[in-house]
């Protein structure tokens, strides 16, 4: 069956003018003889175009955290921002936004014509999504599939250039501090912990240079940096110079500064810290914090592009975009500068 990637190459024009002709993009400056062209193909490929109406447009954005979660981690609330952002400009209508507790099955999902999920959740549901609508986005989780899109920031090079750094710099005293993976069901019950991307590259690097690995695993909060720093330092009887703790979040680094400066060490004289995510207050840290800048609101608006392609019938194939990180420098550390 002819499909609108067909009608455009037997007319010599670009999949978006063919899609965006058919579906009467008021904005669409063509000729009439590439309209022709359009219509002459499709009519000889038996091409039936399905016209998007564009007032009925429904796509819903499902989000994993709690408003509470959001506030305390800017991560996901830039996130979200994002889609709604790019949802503006490109004049597509969100109509519900769904926070993943026991309301959502209250909710009908049975007329959209896109979901955009923020988070991990069960392969479950994710199958109960694809279901209702083919056009399923879903944002921070990288986690391999060949059935929707996928847009996540590339945590595990990331932390593979960090640990390069500071291995070809001597440090061979290398700690994690970070949390798990967490799947969700659909009423927002944590059913599956899993390693994080994090976690499982440092592990396996660790391994590969043949260093005993140092994990401290707990939640992404402030508290639980400051917790499982706390027993970092209780199971190593003396700082070995140079050592460095790789965080796997801003908000954990916050709490992992608290316990070293409780306990008189010394950042970055005694102890490297080094993380992800750049929020606000790493600057503000003393000293400031070294960490790698994740473009949060690019990942929520490459979802609502990639929802539009769907939705527009410009691509049937799913894809996978990564988005890569940008170390910030700072004065946690002292190889970077």
């Amino acid at each position: 069956m002819a499909g609108i990637r067909d009608v455009a190459k037997l007319a010599n024009v670009s999949i978006a003018t063919v899609s965006r002709f058919l579906n009467e993009d008021p904005n669409l400056s063509i000729q009439e003889d590439t309209k022709k062209r359009i219509l002459d193909s499709a009519s000889k490929l038996n091409y039936v175009h399905k016209k998007i109406n564009r007032s009925v447009a429904n796509i819903t954005l499902i989000l994993t955290v709690s408003e509470h979660d959001e506030l305390n981690d800017p991560y996901f609330r830039l996130i979200k921002q994002g889609v709604i952002d790019e949802a503006n400009r490109l004049k597509i209508k969100i109509s519900q936004i769904v926070r993943l507790t026991g309301e959502i099955s209250r909710i009908s999902l049975e007329k959209v014509d896109g979901v955009i999920l923020i988070g991990q959740v069960q392969q479950g549901f994710l199958s109960y999504l694809l279901s209702v609508t083919p056009n399923l986005v879903v944002v921070d989780d990288e986690t391999p599939n060949m059935n929707y899109d996928v847009v996540y920031p590339d945590l595990g090079n990331i932390m593979i250039n960090y640990l390069d750094s500071f291995y070809a710099h001597g440090y061979r005293n290398i700690f994690y501090i970070g949390g798990k993976r967490l799947l969700k069901n659909y009423q927002n019950d944590v059913i599956i912990e899993e390693s994080d991307i994090r976690e499982s590259t440092y592990q396996d690097w660790m391994t590969a240079h043949q260093l005993d690995s140092h994990c401290y695993i707990g939640d992404w909060s402030i508290f639980d940096g400051m917790r499982l720093a706390d027993e970092l330092l209780k199971d190593v009887n003396e700082i070995k110079s140079p050592t460095v703790v790789i965080v796997g979040s801003d908000p954990m680094a916050v709490g992992v500064y608290r316990s070293f400066q409780k306990h008189g060490i010394l950042i970055p004289e005694q102890v490297s810290i080094v993380s992800f995510d750049n929020i606000e207050v790493a600057e503000f840290l003393t000293p400031p914090l070294t960490t790698n800048h994740i473009e949060t609101e690019e990942l929520g608006k490459i979802s609502i592009r990639l929802i539009k392609e769907r939705i527009d019938n410009i691509r049937s194939t799913p894809v996978r975009v990564s988005i890569s990180g940008e170390l910030i420098t700072r004065e946690s550390e002292n190889i970077f500068k």
